[in-house]
């Protein structure tokens, strides 16, 4: 299990409202990890994209398979 880090963090309120609704009760941390996580995939990829051209299509199968969104 990966080591959490208590921080505070500023969002707009309705933003913050609609989190709460899908999120669920308690669970407004794990929902923002999660989406933190996504981001930070989707820049990796991007990232990689840029320096070596768009992922073939069975890598892309294979990421989807190991990375669900």
């Amino acid at each position: 299990m990966a080591i959490k880090e208590k921080f505070s963090v500023s969002l707009d309120r309705d933003v913050l409202a609609s989190i709460r609704k899908i999120a669920g009760a308690g669970r407004v941390s794990e929902w923002l990890n999660e989406a933190a996580l996504l981001r930070l995939q989707e820049g990796i990829v991007a990232e990689l994209e840029r320096e070596y051209g768009p992922v073939p299509p069975e890598i892309a199968a294979e990421i989807e398979t190991a990375w669900p969104a």
